[in-house]
Order: C-alpha cells, then sequence, then structure tokens
C-alpha cells in the first residue's frame, strides 16, 4: 500500500511538473524595456497541491505606449493552459493591429465564444502612457489594478464594468486614471485575492497591505 501511495504521488507531482512547464512556456519569455516605465512579472502557484492553469499576463509596446495584461482562464490544469494560450496569442495581434481597447476587447469576445473552454474567462487590459502619464483600462470581470504611492499609499480603480467572456452581460466599458511618476500600477489574477469561503474584498484589503509595506521597505 505505501508503494503504490508514493507511485500516485510521484506520477502526480510529474504531471503537475508537465503542467506547469506548458503553463510556463505559452507565458512571454521577457518584457518591453521602455523609456519612463519600469515593468516586472511574475507567474507563482498559489500552493503545492494546486496545479498551474490559465492565468497568464503580457505587455505589449504600441507606438511609445504600452498594453499591460492580465487574464484568467475558468480551471487549471493542461486545457486552461492551452485555451490560456490562445487568448493570448489572439489579444495580442488584435493589439499590434493597432485596435484600441474597446474592439480588442470585442474582437476578443467573439473570438472566445468559439473556443471550447474559454467560456467565463477574465481580462483587464491597461494602456499606459509614460510620457503623460496617463491610463486607460478595461475589465472583463477582472478586479481592477491598485496603484500604490512612494509613501505606502493605495488605492484600487474603479471597476469600469463589464462581465467575463462568452457570458450574457454589458460590453466591458474604458475607465481613466493618472498616475504620479513614483507610482506603482500592480495588476493581479483572481487567485491572489481569493480564498474558499472567505469575501474576496478580504483579499483585496489585504493585497493593498503587503503592497503598501512593500514600497515602504
Amino acid at each position: 500500500a505505501e508503494n503504490d501511495a508514493a507511485t500516485l504521488r510521484r506520477r502526480y507531482a510529474a504531471a503537475q511538473d508537465v503542467v506547469l512547464t506548458l503553463q510556463r512556456s505559452l507565458l512571454p519569455v521577457g518584457l518591453p524595456v521602455l523609456p519612463g516605465v519600469r515593468i516586472a512579472a511574475h507567474y507563482l502557484v498559489a500552493a503545492a497541491e494546486q496545479a498551474a492553469g490559465g492565468d497568464w499576463f503580457e505587455a505589449v509596446p504600441v507606438d511609445g505606449l504600452v498594453v499591460a495584461v492580465v487574464g484568467d482562464v475558468v480551471g487549471h490544469g493542461a486545457q486552461a493552459s492551452a485555451v490560456m494560450g490562445q487568448l493570448r496569442a489572439v489579444l495580442v495581434e488584435f493589439l499590434l493591429d493597432g485596435d484600441d481597447l474597446v474592439t480588442a476587447m470585442a474582437r476578443l469576445e467573439r473570438f472566445a465564444s468559439r473556443v471550447s473552454g474559454a467560456r467565463g474567462a477574465t481580462v483587464c487590459l491597461a494602456l499606459i502612457d509614460p510620457a503623460e502619464g496617463t491610463l486607460r483600462y478595461v475589465c472583463a470581470g477582472h478586479p481592477p489594478p491598485l496603484v500604490v504611492a512612494a509613501d505606502g499609499s493605495t488605492r484600487y480603480l474603479p471597476a469600469p464594468g463589464g462581465g467575463p467572456l462568452s457570458l450574457a452581460g454589458p460590453p466591458p466599458r474604458v475607465g481613466t486614471a493618472t498616475l504620479a511618476p513614483d507610482e506603482l500600477l500592480l495588476m493581479f489574477s483572481d487567485g491572489l485575492v481569493e480564498r474558499s469561503g472567505r469575501d474576496q474584498s478580504v483579499g483585496l484589503a489585504e493585497l493593498a497591505e503587503v503592497a503598501s509595506s512593500a514600497v515602504r521597505l
């Protein structure tokens, strides 16, 4: 029985490694370097017992601006990673085509409606103008970004509205904001703030507190 259990554990660990490798192979290997803005990203599996899945990020330079993207596909495992890869690839193509945020999201919505497993996926796009310090963003069912100032004060950007992909609901609307030169824009996936049996507002408050403490170190 012990040998059987050990074998199952090894197979489970191997399966997790395969999915995690797939996940990371579908994420960008580097982020753009642009004047006036510093960009960093990190993917972390929430816990050892949780498989990698459909969380993803991207940063796309467009005519001196940059579009930062965070998304989340429902579910875990290889299927979620594969769907994530498709959504990321087509969205990058739309943005490189010169689509504005609303057009890119509308095209992504149409694409997602034809992809098995994309229903309910969420995504947030933020178009940043480093020279002007302005920000335009849309969130399809995704939490809006957190802004952290150098003194540790924090604020979540107002949710502009819009539901997850391929679900009936209002289309995403564009929100606007202004960033000070020393402010940090933190975009994240639901897994960072959601816990079973706990209201998401608790996780959002904890994230703001941790981010505030980090910039004051």
